[in-house]
C-alpha cells in the first residue's frame, strides 16, 4: 500500500538509505514542527505577510527534505499567500497544513525502522 503522507522511496533516496539519519530527521520534525506551525498561526493572526512567507518557506523545505510532498505543497500554498497578500485564504490553508502535520507526526511515531 502506498503511503500518502511520505514518498518512502524518495525519502530513502534523499537520506541515502541511512535509517539513523531518517530517525534523527523524524525526531527533529516531531520536536520542531509545532514551533513552526505556531509561528505561521501567529503570522496569520498578526497579518504579517513577511513572517508568514518566511516561516512557511522554511517548513516547506523541511517537509520536502522528508519527502512529505502533500504537506510541503500545503506549506507552499501558505508561502504564496504571504507573497501575494491574500490573507483571507490563510486560515483554511493553515488548518489543512496543521492537520496534515499532525497525521505526519503520528505516522512518524509509528514508523518501524529496520535494524
Amino acid at each position: 500500500m502506498e503511503n500518502r503522507l511520505i514518498d518512502l522511496d524518495e525519502l530513502m533516496e534523499i537520506m541515502d538509505h541511512d535509517q539513523v539519519l531518517v530517525k534523527e530527521c523524524f525526531n527533529d520534525f516531531i520536536n520542531d514542527s509545532g514551533i513552526m506551525l505556531k509561528k505561521i498561526k501567529d503570522a496569520i493572526g498578526q497579518e504579517n505577510r513577511e513572517l508568514l512567507e518566511k516561516t512557511a518557506h522554511a517548513l516547506k523545505g523541511s517537509l520536502r527534505y522528508l519527502a512529505a510532498n502533500p504537506a510541503s505543497d500545503m506549506a507552499f500554498t501558505l508561502e504564496k499567500i504571504g507573497m501575494n497578500g491574500h490573507m483571507g485564504e490563510a486560515c483554511d490553508a493553515y488548518e489543512a497544513l496543521a492537520e496534515e502535520c499532525r497525521k505526519l507526526i503520528e505516522w512518524m511515531q509509528q514508523y518501524q525502522f529496520s535494524d
